[in-house]
């Protein structure tokens, strides 16, 4: 156990050797310029130039502590910003380019966008679910499968909601609709049965209303943590880059003012309290 943290506290020094305030971006008063959780590491930029500098910087940091900068295993994606036709104009250490993706996973969720996390959180759902059919076509009582239900399958399809944006159209249709599908696997209850999703739930809230309370209970406590750089970020949006065509991609601050029905201005004065935001919370359950 001791080996694994000497390497973490290593690569956090590391990484404080090599990040200055001239790396990253900037959002309001501060910068970011990585992200960093055990050996996950993603290094942000507002340039290919600057990303380049900060890979090289930490590559031969970690060189003089006898580590090595893995290339093979690190890749890059461009977000909001245009991207260069050349070849030479992407992401290269100690003279070799990087491999470019479209979209990557970090600690669990894709990070482009909310609905490729989604489908693959699906797909994982109904795969932990299929290996629990023994208990599902057991005589255990509904009160027991319910609660195996809600431990073991539920958390696989709502890991990393909290930081999910989507319109109301597409949690009705894609979320709603696969919960009430897998309740009736668990329960044994055909579509044939004409069986109303009030009776098939019974007290269980729609997952739509789970991943909304989840999100602000989540935003919540982010905003009353001063000390972490995702504070800032709570309410951040972009005052540069590309926009891609068609719909605009939805800011995590307006989900939640669709959520709670408040204005910015109200949003941040009902976070502050905590009482007051546990109340909104519930309100969500019990309008």
């Amino acid at each position: 156990m001791l080996a694994p943290l000497i390497f973490i506290i290593v690569l956090d020094f590391i990484l404080r050797l090599s990040v200055s305030s001239a790396d990253g971006i900037k959002i309001g008063n501060i910068t970011l310029a990585d992200l960093e959780f055990a050996d996950d590491i993603a290094a942000v930029t507002d340039s290919i130039l600057k990303n380049t500098q900060l890979c090289q910087k930490i590559a031969d940091t970690a060189a003089r502590f006898g580590l090595l900068f893995n290339i093979s295993k690190t890749k890059f994606m461009f977000f909001n910003i245009t991207r260069p036709v050349k070849c030479e104009d992407r992401v290269a250490v100690n003279g070799e380019f990087l491999e470019e993706v479209n979209d990557f996973k970090y600690l669990g969720s894709y990070v482009r966008s909310s609905p490729k996390d989604i489908l693959v959180r699906k797909a994982l759902a109904w795969k932990a679910l299929q290996t629990l059919d023994v208990f599902w076509k057991s005589n255990m009582s509904r009160r027991i499968k319910i609660k195996i239900f809600r431990t073991a399958v539920e958390p696989v399809l709502l890991y990393g909601s909290e930081t999910w944006t989507l319109n109301k159209a597409y949690y009705i249709r894609g979320l709603d609709g696969v919960y009430t599908r897998m309740l009736r696997r668990v329960l044994g209850i055909s579509w044939k049965s004409h069986t109303t999703n009030t009776v098939l739930y019974g007290t269980i809230p729609k997952v739509t209303t789970t991943i909304k309370q989840r999100r602000l209970r989540f935003a919540g406590h982010v905003h009353r943590n001063y000390q972490q750089p995702a504070q800032h970020l709570l309410f951040w949006t972009p005052s540069y880059g590309k926009r891609y065509q068609g719909r605009p991609h939805t800011v995590y601050h307006q989900v939640l003012c669709e959520d709670t029905g408040l204005n910015l201005n109200e949003l941040r004065r009902a976070m502050e309290d905590r009482d007051e935001w546990r109340a909104v919370c519930r309100r969500l359950v019990d309008p």
